[in-house]
């Protein structure tokens, strides 16, 4: 009686942290479309792409040291907490983060006296280098802040960050008269002002840097490292299409590619985002308390939610692709609305194929992670080198989905010795019928609705999500008691479950 109560607090927990990640992840996505638009109006395209190569290269440096670190947080912070040994974890990782923060600073700094490139490229690459020292701290802490599930602070410091770094970012820029150099200068300003404060509220004092402990430190370097070499191999799945593209097709393709591509992949990433953030830390108290049976149980509730919510978001996506590019982009990018379906199931991919691999996270098996990424990043690049010069970026989307599939398939089959994952097929089946009616509905709202393609567009998808969540009702996949029961806790009726 008490695991069953465990387990279902534990599903409670999950849907009351993804509401409470959810302002967050849309105020950041909000930002990023407003940032998108100044740039392009006060900016030219060479201070822009300058800024871009910039925040590409930090972004490239503290993407492997900052997600070998934090993966490692999220995994062994409740094996610590359980123990007792907090100050031995928290004093190994400050120090392991600073030690890698000097190595790589020094060298990112070294690399620029070396190479040789233009006066205004060389003064935004020094801004830089103190730009990856803040953000890597400051998403380091943020981890911290996950693994110890205070869900609410984490996404409080995120919606700070992004808000207060572009207000200094534009008060730099324009008032002070900074250029594209003041938006660097205030993300740091802003990462600067916010480190006390998400120190504390993450490792809670001061912790004493001597208790650094080498076994812990080989413990979180053997299981981070081969998942930030993974992440670097998806990052390549994600980038180098756009390398061949423009290498073997022209510079306008990759336009047409790229903007479709962001449309299509952020919006079903977002949904993935949202759902694993909140999940794998819970997750991994569930491994550590109660074990094989309850993660298990916990897994399939959670692809439930994910295949409820992202394959009608893929297929409506689909389906609303023309009208979706010819809202948001401009005319001569309309054409590249063909290459979403592909690139939005690819990304669904991509989430699904987390659920398969967590048995392989929970056993520490990230060689084996990795080896599933570099394998879909090599597959990428081939298919791409092979089908991108005769067939274009149409190629590359095909492509970009072959490589997710073949890197949910292998970590499927890899995972099953160690975590077997039952696939909910039932109620897959369910979702695939209510999403089929919902498409259906959607694609002769949108063509038919009135004479306004903005109408008719978010009309057809107001009224799509409405048929499609009754058909879901009906089938007896979802029940209003669950829905109450999650308001009752979102709302405190029930006491506040998060920390």
């Amino acid at each position: 009686m008490n695991q069953e109560k465990n387990r279902l607090s534990s599903i409670n927990k999950f849907l009351t942290d993804i509401c409470s990640y959810m302002p967050s992840k849309i105020i950041s996505s909000l930002i990023t479309v407003i940032m998108t638009v100044f740039f392009t109006c006060l900016f030219s395209p060479g201070d822009y792409g300058n800024y871009i190569l910039v925040t590409t290269t930090v972004t490239m440096l503290y993407l492997l040291p900052s997600s070998a670190l934090g993966s490692s947080a999220v995994r062994y912070y409740p094996f610590y907490e359980k123990n007792s040994m907090v100050d031995i974890f928290y004093g190994t990782f400050i120090r392991t983060l600073l030690y890698v923060i000097s190595v790589t600073a020094f060298f990112f700094w070294i690399s620029i006296k070396i190479v040789h490139i233009s006066p205004e490229l060389y003064k935004l690459f020094h801004a830089g280098v103190f730009l990856f020292i803040s953000e890597f701290m400051f998403r380091s802490f943020l981890q911290i802040l996950n693994a110890r599930r205070k869900i609410v602070s984490y996404s409080y410091f995120c919606i700070f960050n992004d808000i207060f770094r572009l207000f200094t970012g534009i008060v730099l820029a324009v008032l002070f008269g900074a250029g594209i150099s003041g938006i660097l200068y205030g993300s740091i300003i802003v990462n600067i002002i916010l480190m006390p404060f998400i120190y504390f509220s993450s490792i809670g004092r001061i912790r004493n840097f001597r208790l650094f402990s080498m076994p812990v430190f080989i413990e979180l370097f053997k299981y981070g490292v081969p998942l930030s070499i993974g992440n670097l191999s998806d990052f390549i799945i994600k980038l180098s299409d756009r390398y061949i593209i423009g290498l073997y097709r022209s510079s306008f393709e990759v336009g047409l590619y790229n903007a479709s591509y962001l449309i299509a992949e952020n919006s079903i990433v977002m949904i993935y985002n949202l759902i694993t953030k909140p999940a794998y830390p819970l997750l991994v108290h569930l491994w550590e308390q109660e074990g094989k049976e309850a993660v298990q149980e916990f897994l399939n509730k959670t692809t439930f939610y994910y295949l409820l919510i992202a394959f009608p978001a893929s297929l409506g996506l689909s389906v609303l692709a023309k009208p979706v590019v010819e809202i948001f982009t401009g005319p001569s990018y309309h054409e590249g609305y063909k290459i979403i379906p592909f690139v939005t199931f690819g990304a669904f991919f991509l989430g699904l194929q987390w659920w398969a691999r967590a048995g392989l996270l929970l056993y520490k098996k990230t060689r084996m992670v990795m080896y599933g990424v570099i394998f879909g990043s090599i597959l990428n690049i081939i298919l791409n080198i092979i089908l991108v010069p005769k067939y274009g970026y149409m190629a590359a989307a095909c492509t970009t989905l072959l490589s997710y599939v073949s890197v949910f398939l292998y970590m499927t089959f890899i995972s099953q010795k160690f975590l077997p994952w039952k696939f909910p097929f039932k109620s897959f089946v369910k979702i695939i019928f209510a999403s089929s009616i919902m498409a259906i509905s959607v694609n002769f709202l949108s063509e038919n609705f009135t004479d306004s393609k903005k109408i008719n567009l978010f009309s057809s998808i107001f009224i799509g999500i409405i048929i499609y969540f009754l058909i879901i009702f009906f089938l007896k996949e979802l029940n209003f008691k669950e829905i109450k029961s999650l308001f009752n806790k979102y709302s405190g009726k029930d006491g506040k479950i998060w920390q």
